[in-house]
């Protein structure tokens, strides 16, 4: 599995994390599930950008139908 580093001020890490905590997730998990839904909707409109789901086997998620 790849790893991602990530810049952000220190308030947004906290929202970030508080808000990680209310979902029973880890920081992680959120941040995975928002990257990956902004790049599914994009590739919705975007034909370059579900090739690049398609060239990877990745069928778009559910949630951008």
């Amino acid at each position: 599995m790849g790893r991602v580093t990530v810049q952000m001020s220190d308030k947004c890490h906290r929202v970030l994390k508080m808000y990680a905590t209310m979902k029973n997730m880890t920081m992680s998990e959120v941040a995975y599930d928002m990257m990956r839904l902004h790049i599914h909707k994009d590739a919705k409109e975007n034909q370059q950008v579900k090739s690049l789901l398609d060239f990877h086997g990745i069928e778009l998620d559910p949630r951008v139908q």
